[in-house]
């Protein structure tokens, strides 16, 4: 596999937009953005199995929290994270190379913020 073998979710974003005459002098448009928004497609990984696109994941992010590692070298004691020897299983998330992210790369604000504008 090369570069460029995983790409990010697609992203669907619903925005509305009106306009309405007051007199022939005064208009007022409103537009209303990131009313609804889903992801969807992508790679077929062990995170995406675990964490499908959907309207709360629309990317993935390297998971520094990951305890997968060299057998007796990772965060974990025993052949693997989920051995009895570590006392505690560990949380889904922490199994994946890759965390789940509200946008990917679509945005670094994390989420689709709803944004309503009046003009004149």
């Amino acid at each position: 596999m090369g570069l460029g073998q995983y790409e990010e979710p697609s992203a669907v974003v619903a925005n509305i937009h009106a306009t309405y005459g007051v007199s022939p002098k005064l208009r007022l448009i409103l537009t209303a953005a990131s009313l609804w928004h889903t992801c969807f497609g992508g790679p077929s990984t062990a995170w995406t199995a675990a964490y499908p696109a959907g309207v709360h994941t629309c990317g993935y992010a390297a998971n520094g929290a990951s305890v997968l590692g060299v057998p007796g070298e990772g965060f974990y004691v025993g052949q693997a994270p989920t051995a009895a020897t570590n006392g505690v299983a560990p949380l889904p998330w922490e199994l994946q190379s890759y965390a789940p992210s509200a946008t990917g790369n679509i945005g670094a604000s994390g989420y689709f913020p709803f944004n309503l504008y009046l003009q004149t």
